[in-house]
């Protein structure tokens, strides 16, 4: 998988010292370091919150927020505004295109370091995230793509040079075989860097990083996002908190902030912004645990049955629909349960007999997309993301 350059700075130094001294304490120091804990992902760090990468001061609703400052400086976040060129040490060709998710396509250079966009999604798809690109069967390395399987990309742990050789030095080299799943094949379909690893390599399963390439490379309740502190230059899973967040288009609006998802029926498109335009549909909270105490989130529609979408209702929804999930990261409490779809609104189940409800295509069955409904007669969903078969 190309367009990505892989920073080596921390786990560089991780690296040295680690051969050095060979204890146990210190692999543990530099585990947390990479965001890494022993056989499991490091949910939050000193002052942080539910955000996964979140350090510091980290932002409690922003998932890519960085480790110091939170979501307006953090390693890995959103690009500044949601521009199409990203902010520093971002990708130095392209970024998300203007006009929606996937047009201008993801550029070179590793991910963003602007953290998270003011203003909304003004040109980088929903809520500015920039998206992973990949090509299968490449490593991108340094200024090199190294193409698989004879080759793989060699870091020295010493300068942090990278180049493409057919095998790497193991005593002054990070070997780097993959950076998402469609570099994978197989029994071994995960690119994975384990928990005390000094390496990136296809995997049956995973205990650590999961490198990817799409939503869908990751298990339900996560996105495919850039990464933070040593990996800010791939592409991780992440699980997403459900409390004061909306979905939009596999992005995540920032309740606290203001943010709501505007889905605009004439583009089709969506796209976090603190204000919509009168003609949108407009989500200001999947569940109740968006809204203040006591009150629920109770979908909105005309005097005739056009959907408007969901806002927060003091004392329940009387005979409106609720919703008390947006995707799989709000059925969390009990395992494998999904977000269903019905006419009195959404709700976590083993199954389900209508249509599921989905944040990324993380949600969805093998194959499927994640995709907001179209149509905009009376009775219908608009705007509402759900998994589609192709």
């Amino acid at each position: 998988m190309a367009a990505r350059t892989l920073s080596t700075t921390t786990r560089t130094l991780c690296t040295l010292l680690g051969v050095a001294s060979a204890s146990a304490a210190f692999g543990v120091g530099c585990n947390a370091i990479l965001g890494i804990d022993e056989g499991h992902l490091v949910t939050k760090g000193a002052g942080g919150s539910t955000s996964e990468d979140s350090g510091a001061g980290g932002s409690s609703t922003k998932p890519d927020a960085g480790a110091s400052g939170g979501a307006a400086s953090g390693d890995g976040g959103r690009a500044a505004g949601g521009a199409s060129g990203a902010g520093s040490g971002g990708r130095s060709t392209g970024g998300a295109g203007a006009g929606g998710r996937g047009t201008g396509g993801a550029g070179m250079g590793g991910a963003s370091t602007g953290g998270a966009g003011t203003g909304g999604a003004a040109g980088g798809g929903a809520g500015g995230m920039q998206e992973p690109a990949g090509v299968p069967g490449e490593v991108q390395c340094g200024t090199s793509s190294c193409k698989l399987p004879g080759q793989v990309c060699c870091i020295d742990t010493t300068s942090g040079a990278a180049h493409c050789a057919m095998s790497c030095d193991s005593t002054s080299q990070l070997p780097v075989s993959c950076d998402g799943s469609e570099d994978c094949s197989g029994g071994k379909p995960k690119c994975c860097y384990p928990t005390g690893g000094t390496a990136a390599s296809c995997t049956a399963g995973c205990i650590g990083r999961v490198f990817c390439g799409k939503d869908s490379d990751c298990i339900p309740g996560q996105r495919c996002a850039p990464g933070a502190g040593a990996l800010a230059s791939v592409f991780v899973c992440k699980a997403i908190p459900s409390v004061k967040t909306v979905w939009c288009g596999s992005a995540v609006c920032d309740v606290a902030l203001g943010e709501m998802c505007c889905y605009d029926k004439t583009a089709k498109s969506e796209q976090c912004s603190k204000t919509c335009k009168a003609a949108d549909v407009k989500f200001a909270c999947d569940a109740a645990e968006d809204c203040a105490s006591g009150s629920s989130c109770c979908e909105t529609r005309t005097g005739v049955g056009l959907i408007t979408g969901t806002q927060c209702v003091a004392g329940g929804c009387a005979a409106a629909p609720e919703f008390t999930c947006g995707g799989a990261n709000g059925c969390t409490s009990v395992a494998g349960s999904q977000c269903c779809l019905s006419a009195t609104g959404s709700t976590c189940s083993a199954t389900c007999s209508g249509e599921v409800v989905c944040g990324t295509a993380a949600d969805c069955a093998a194959g499927q997309s994640c995709t907001p409904i179209a149509a905009t007669g009376i009775g219908s969903a608009t705007g509402r993301a759900v998994c589609t078969a192709p």
